[in-house]
């Protein structure tokens, strides 16, 4: 299934609590449709796993597209 992601970073002081958007709209397949609270894999570099928050079907054309927000953190070495 053909997935937009909009990521968001969390952890910072000051942010709100959705985070950060990093302004990236990742156009993914993934099996399934990812539901609140999975974990998908690190997509954005330098950050960890992202967890769903929220989604939505939305049109796109003459289709239709799942728009999924998650967010993760950074990652500290």
């Amino acid at each position: 299934m053909r997935v937009t992601i909009v990521p968001y970073v969390t952890g910072r002081p000051g942010d709100p609590y959705m985070g950060t958007p990093t302004g990236d709209r990742l156009e993914r397949d993934l099996r399934g449709e990812p539901q609140l609270g999975d974990v998908l894999p690190p997509l954005v570099p330098g950050h960890g796993p992202l967890t769903v928050r929220h989604r939505a079907w939305r049109h796109d054309g003459a289709s239709l597209v799942l728009v999924v927000e998650a967010t993760c953190r950074e990652v500290t070495k």
